[in-house]
């Protein structure tokens, strides 16, 4: 070809500089869990204190809760001293929320409230699709965005998974409003009340996405981390006494046996060791980050042995060669949502 005359010319340095200059993604996919998320802040300590730091968040439930705090802050540390911020609000122990599902005093006075608020709830059981009204919940929410942040204010790129009643589809809000999204996220199926957003109703995204690895894209150089914070349903110490309390049994066996199917696309799965408590307990806040510390701690040499593969030359090749590398969350297996 003569000089001049156009065409493609391979440039080794320009393809040098591409292909060692690529980005490794780290990829967290936080689960679902109640209070014993709060081990998905252990996990971040952990990660920190090893030099790996998350690029992408994506969250379910309290997976989202937790997750939109450290997309927000950028640091371990200040997403746990915002949760200890909010404990020490005048407002925490008055929030209706907290007051309905968190661990109480047991005071007369206080079992008392709980049994009329108990007769209240069963009464919209079977009356309306939620059982409690979902008061206060978003004002624990709204304490860390007081400002009504965006996604795009973030500083880590963030989804916030949720599941729409109607279609069935898993759902990932990745743009527009924070609260919001993170509201839909964890209202909890039936507890809750669905949250309206055009032609959709949305609740907890543990329906489609308990732990939200299976939507997020694996190949290339992208690494996946899915943090496993469900209750493990265990053996029953007795048979189930009521029609619900077997509807709840078979709810946790479902759940257990499809978490393998979520975490089948993670490079690993972090299992802290919180199974055993309870939803609601939020007064074990320092236990349940620590057992998320000293589990990522323990398999520091397997997440490392993960990251070197992920680097690898074929890897890097590999990222290369899709057209879709740039992407991190599955369009084919979730629908993107932009909140407005």
């Amino acid at each position: 070809m003569k000089a001049g005359g156009g065409g493609n010319h391979f440039r080794p340095d320009v393809f040098f500089r591409i292909f060692t200059g690529m980005k490794q993604r780290i990829i967290l996919a936080l689960g679902g869990g109640g209070a014993r998320g709060f081990a998905h802040i252990g996990v971040l300590k952990a990660l920190e204190q090893a030099g790996i730091r998350p690029t992408h968040i994506a969250g379910t439930s309290m997976g989202a809760f937790v997750g939109s705090i450290y997309a927000k802050t950028g640091s371990a540390a200040s997403t746990e001293k915002a949760f200890q911020e909010l404990f020490n609000w005048p407002g925490f122990r008055e929030n209706a929320f907290i007051s309905t599902f968190g661990k109480q005093d047991e005071s007369l006075w206080s079992n008392l409230k709980s049994a009329v608020r108990s007769l209240t709830m069963k009464g919209n059981f079977f009356t309306k699709p939620f059982y409690y009204n979902g008061d206060g919940f978003e004002d624990l929410i709204r304490f860390f965005f007081p400002a009504d942040d965006r996604f795009e204010d973030l500083k880590l790129p963030f989804a916030a998974f949720t599941t729409d009643l109607i279609s069935g589809s898993s759902i990932a809000v990745t743009s527009g409003q924070v609260v919001p999204a993170v509201v839909a996220s964890a209202s909890i199926t039936g507890m809750m009340p669905p949250v309206r957003y055009r032609n959709l109703l949305l609740v907890d995204g543990e329906v489609t996405d308990l732990i939200p690895a299976r939507s997020l894209c694996h190949h290339g150089m992208n690494l996946i981390l899915a943090v496993d914070v469900s209750k493990d349903p265990g053996i029953l110490a007795k048979p189930p006494a009521t029609g619900l309390e077997v509807i709840m049994r078979k709810d946790d066996l479902l759940q257990s046996n499809y978490k393998s199917v979520l975490t089948s696309e993670a490079d690993l799965t972090i299992r802290p060791a919180v199974q055993d408590a309870d939803w609601t307990d939020y007064a074990q806040f320092d236990q349940l980050i620590r057992a998320g510390y000293q589990e990522t701690w323990r398999q520091l040499d397997a997440i490392r042995a993960a990251l070197r593969q992920k680097t690898s030359v074929n890897r890097r090749i590999s990222a290369l060669l899709r057209p879709d590398s740039h992407d991190w969350i599955h369009p084919e297996e979730t629908t993107l949502l932009r909140w407005e």
